[in-house]
């Protein structure tokens, strides 16, 4: 008998959005990947937009209520931590820079990397997880 009733896995109050999500977040890869022209920096703008996109809104969602909460543990704040950090470091640079534009252009960079991140780790906690034997 039990004393309360059952209680839904957050992967499961989620549904079909953590799959969708985590289509979403291969798609935005592949862009990357193969649409990112190298060192241009026109077309890291609009993936890093996306990006950034991929990762704001889920959390959002998930402080708003509507989703799970996203769960991150010490390491994963660490990491997100250290390469925000480096990116702020990096925009410091450009005061001090023989090439501000160019320390700029790394800087946006570093920023995209950080979005990608961020999206990681938020659409990485709606992914249904495989039961594991215990």
């Amino acid at each position: 008998m039990l004393a309360s009733p059952p209680v839904r896995a957050a992967a499961d109050r989620v549904g079909g959005a953590g799959t969708a999500a985590g289509a979403a977040a291969g798609a935005l890869v592949f862009c990357a990947l193969f649409f990112a022209n190298g060192f241009d920096q026109s077309a890291l703008f609009w993936i890093g937009c996306l990006a950034l996109a991929a990762s704001v809104l889920p959390a959002a969602a998930s402080l708003l209520g509507i989703a799970p909460p996203v769960g991150l543990d010490r390491a994963g704040a660490v990491f997100l931590g250290c390469l925000l950090g480096l990116t702020v470091w990096m925009g410091a640079s450009t005061l001090w820079s023989l090439s501000p534009d160019r320390s700029w252009g790394y800087t946006n960079r570093t920023l995209v990397y950080a979005a990608f991140a961020l999206a990681g780790v938020v659409l990485g906690a709606w992914l249904r997880q495989p039961a594991t034997a215990g």
